[in-house]
């Protein structure tokens, strides 16, 4: 993190934090200054989780596109981590279903084979946030993400079923 996104970060003031991040990286970015791109990429990506915008996720896909287009002994890949501390961050930290889903949306395998499932958790999460009814949502959804979704929301575990009766 550039040290005036970092400082205002500590300090609770995570808009400006964003916007210091988002300017260093555009700076960095217009010049192809690989080493900025890749320390103030992450700075935004760390700012948004706390203050989202789709700026910081949009630097976030513009460093890995920049990445992804170097010769592959070159590439820094730490975009990578990144995409996990992105999802959970959001998960735990907002309940917008318009948010989750916009965020979804950018998480494509052009950025990581990983990232579709990322986007499909975000979207089942928009689902159980959404809805009336989020049992029978989860009900719906697989069962190692129905697991993640209730531990992310802090819900109960599905009740248990009797055993059926046999005639």
């Amino acid at each position: 993190m550039r040290p005036a996104s970092h400082s205002l970060h500590q300090l609770g003031r995570y808009r400006e934090a964003l916007g210091e991040a988002l300017a260093g990286f555009e700076v960095a970015y217009s010049v192809a200054e690989g080493p900025s791109i890749a320390s103030t990429a992450p700075a935004a990506l760390h700012a948004g989780i706390f203050y989202p915008l789709p700026q910081a996720v949009s630097a976030f896909a513009r460093w890995v596109t920049w990445d992804l287009g170097k010769p592959r002994d070159e590439r820094a890949n730490r975009w990578e981590i990144w995409l996990g501390e992105l999802v959970s961050g959001l998960a735990e930290h907002y309940r917008d279903p318009g948010l989750l889903r916009d965020v979804a949306g950018l998480l494509t395998a052009h950025i990581s084979p990983q990232a579709p499932t990322s986007a499909s958790l975000l979207i089942a999460l928009a689902q159980v946030d959404e809805a009336d009814d989020r049992q029978a949502v989860l009900a719906r959804t697989d069962p190692d993400s129905a697991l993640w979704l209730r531990r992310i929301r802090d819900l109960p575990e599905a009740p248990a079923r009797p055993p059926r009766r046999r005639k």
